[in-house]
Order: C-alpha cells, then structure tokens, then sequence
C-alpha cells in the first residue's frame, strides 16, 4: 500500500471514531460539559474531514468507491460551511453550571441547575434545566417540571460558580 492510501486510512478512521461524539453534541442530544474534549472533538472533525476529503481525491480507486469514501467527509465540510468556520468554533463553548437548585433524592446524578453560556463579546445565554449526568464529560438535559416541591428533589442551592464571575 502507498503511503496516500495509508494517510486516507488513518485520518479516515480518527474521522470515524470522533463522529459519534461530534453527532451528539452537534445535534444537543447528548451535551460534553468538559470544553477541552469538546474542542478536541470539533478541531478533529474539522481537520481530518478535510484531509480525509483531500485524500479521497487523490487516491485510485474507481468512481463509485470514490464517491462513496468523499461523500462521509463531504457531509461535515457542508456543517462547517453551513455555520462558517468562525461559527464552527464558537460552539465549542460549554454550558457552565453557576448555581445547583435541587438534587434528586434517589439519584445523585439528577439535578437542576442554573447554566450560562459564555458567547464572548455578545454575553451570555442562561438557562435552568433538569440534568441527568452520564459521566463526568457527558449529560443530557430536559426542560424543568413544574414543581419540585415537596417530591423527591431536594433544595441545596448550591453556588458553583463555574464561569468564575464576579459578582
């Protein structure tokens, strides 16, 4: 094997192993609350799918087989142009967790918490949701019942303050 196919290989198979990760967080079905997997996961998906699509090019195989290996890297250019390379990045930003209101009593790794999103020069999103954390890198989310008094949630109002804003 040519080393043009070697390199096809290799930076089609990283493509492979972060799209999972990337489909997820990309679509909000599952959140990464650590930002340094998150920017691992967009600058790898960004980079390899270009170089993958390069070297789909330059390979020999023949047409469809072609078509088929530039049509997976296809796909995540078209999201990187779709939201512009600079918006590409921005999303890389995490919900931060500033106050946890209530804890499920049976399940530690339920909560509601009180989340802002740092948009740099245009502020910041808030949001209060119920989490339901996997792992400490993974979580998903719901929109808040309507009463958590008086059920199986505690109150802790506990100021984590993870943005670190002074106020």
């Amino acid at each position: 094997m040519n080393v043009l196919v070697k390199l096809f290989y290799f930076s089609f198979s990283i493509l492979l192993l972060l799209s999972p990760l990337f489909i997820l967080d990309y679509f909000e079905v599952v959140y990464i609350k650590s930002e340094k997997l998150k920017h691992f996961i967009y600058f790898g998906i960004f980079v390899f799918s270009i170089f993958s699509f390069i070297f789909a090019l330059l390979i020999k195989v023949n047409f469809l087989k072609r078509v088929l290996l530039q049509s997976f890297p296809l796909f995540y250019l078209l999201i990187i142009l779709n939201n512009g390379i600079l918006g590409f990045f921005l999303r890389t930003s995490t919900w931060k967790t500033q106050t946890i209101i209530y804890q499920n009593k049976s399940d530690k790794n339920s909560k509601v918490e009180f989340q802002m999103l740092d948009l740099g020069f245009a502020g910041y999103n808030k949001r209060t949701v119920e989490i339901k954390y996997y792992t400490r890198f993974f979580y998903t989310t719901k929109p808040i019942k309507a009463k958590y008094e008086n059920s199986n949630w505690k109150k802790v109002n506990l100021d984590v303050n993870e943005l670190e804003l002074k106020y």
